[in-house]
């Protein structure tokens, strides 16, 4: 979409989830540090104004940099599990969270099937735009989660 060589964009989608393994210890310490609802609400924030910054960004390192950037999205997992794990009882914190984890992965694995879908239609852009909207969304959700 942007004039990159399949693997260009292929490293560069590498390179979203190599900067995701730094991003998710840093978001877990802050979690940690500051609270679970403070961190989720920087984590979301980072990711929606990268996702909606691509569409309009050109040139290899204005990529690079805002791929960096939009892997804070990755932040958010370590995040909402260790709060979800320490609210659930402990007679089902195994299975409980299991549920909830296949839930939230059976969900997640939708997104590339509707981007691609939205891609094919020729609105690659839009698509991003869209998954800026679903992350200022997290935004608003965070809003329901209580306090450390």
């Amino acid at each position: 979409m942007k004039g990159l060589s399949p693997s260009l964009a292929a490293g560069l989608f590498g390179l979203f989830f190599a900067s995701g393994v730094a991003v998710q210890p840093v978001a877990g310490a802050g979690g940690d540090r500051f609270g679970t609802r403070p961190t989720l609400y920087v984590v979301c924030g980072i990711s929606t104004l990268a996702l909606a910054t691509l569409p309009f960004v050109e040139g290899l390192t204005s990529i690079v940099l805002v791929t960096i950037v939009a892997s804070s999205l990755l932040g958010v997992t370590p995040l909402t599990q260790t709060f979800l794990v320490n609210a659930m009882p402990d007679d089902m914190k195994g299975s409980g969270l299991g549920l909830l984890r296949t839930g939230h992965i059976a969900l997640g694995a939708t997104g590339p099937l509707v981007v691609g879908i939205v891609a094919d239609f020729g609105f690659f852009d839009g698509a991003f735009l869209g998954l800026a909207v679903v992350a200022a969304a997290g935004i608003a959700l965070t809003a329901l989660v209580p306090d450390d």
